[in-house]
């Protein structure tokens, strides 16, 4: 105990962890700094981080942001089939390209980009998905479509979509059948 010597290939063999031993992790074990000497700059940016408000990314729930300070790292959405946790993530990326002027990167396992874009449009025009899909009801049956009042929604709406859909990118089963 005390020494830490090797490299983490052998840490990984050793412990048989499984998996493939990529090339990158041949790392000399006494090249990784301690704790204690990781110490000052953690202090530094903790000292750095006080008095603001937040240290991730705002999502634009603010009951969501309070408690997690912002989106920072790897976030895990779990839940039961079909209860909107795909259309949550997608909220809170385009809030985060939105707010923060971030780039997003989406995986859509079950919608398609598509779908995403219209549910993006469907909230920002304030048009409910059936109306802004096939028209309003009344427009549908005389053939019409949307009516004037709906258009100029959908107008503002995707004005609004447009400003940060250029940091946007979703990557779909059209893109990638294998997923």
């Amino acid at each position: 105990y005390g020494k830490v010597e090797g490299t983490v290939r052998d840490l990984w063999v050793r412990y048989g962890l499984g998996g493939t031993v990529e090339e990158d992790i041949d790392i000399d074990l006494t090249q990784i700094p301690t704790a204690k000497a990781d110490w000052p700059e953690v202090f530094s940016r903790l000292c750095q981080s006080q008095n603001t408000e937040f240290l991730g990314l705002r999502t634009g729930f603010d009951k969501l942001d309070k408690a997690t300070l912002g989106l920072r790292g790897l976030s895990v959405i779990g839940g039961i089939p079909g209860q909107g946790k795909s259309s949550l993530a997608w909220q809170l990326g385009m809030n985060a390209a939105e707010l923060n002027g971030a780039a997003v990167l989406f995986y859509a396992l079950e919608m398609s980009k598509y779908d995403l874009y219209v549910k993006a449009i469907s909230r920002l025009s304030k048009l409910d998905y059936t109306t802004l899909t096939i028209g309003s009801e009344i427009n549908s049956r005389r053939g019409q479509g949307l009516s004037a009042e709906d258009e100029d929604k959908l107008n503002e709406g995707t004005a609004v979509f447009m400003r940060y859909a250029g940091r946007l990118r979703v990557i779909d089963r059209a893109i990638c059948p294998n997923m």
